[in-house]
C-alpha cells in the first residue's frame, strides 16, 4: 500500500511521443500535467509525430516527486530541440 511520503524519481521523458510519455509516466504512478507545444504542433498530425523536449520538473538524480503528482511537458516536431536539453 502506498503511503502518503511515497516519492518516486522524476522520470526523464525528452525524446518520447505524447502516447509513450503518458504510459511512461503512468508506469512509474505519476501524472502528466498541462501539455504545452513550442508552435509546431498545429494539427493532430504534428500531435502524433510530437516528441517531449521539455519538462518541468526537470529529470535527475536526485529529483523526486510524491506519487500520482503532475509533471508538465512541452512537446515540438522539431527534433533539433531534444540535443538542447542534454
Amino acid at each position: 500500500r502506498s503511503g502518503a511520503g511515497d516519492v518516486t524519481k522524476v522520470p526523464d521523458l525528452s525524446g518520447l511521443s505524447l502516447s509513450e510519455a503518458k504510459a511512461y509516466a503512468q508506469s512509474v504512478q505519476i501524472n502528466i500535467g498541462n501539455i504545452l507545444d513550442d508552435g509546431t504542433v498545429k494539427s493532430d498530425a504534428d500531435s502524433l509525430k510530437a516528441v517531449v523536449f521539455k519538462q518541468s520538473p526537470r529529470a535527475s538524480e536526485q529529483a523526486t516527486v510524491r506519487l500520482g503528482a503532475s509533471v508538465d511537458i512541452w512537446i515540438t516536431t522539431d527534433y533539433t530541440k531534444i540535443e538542447l536539453q542534454e
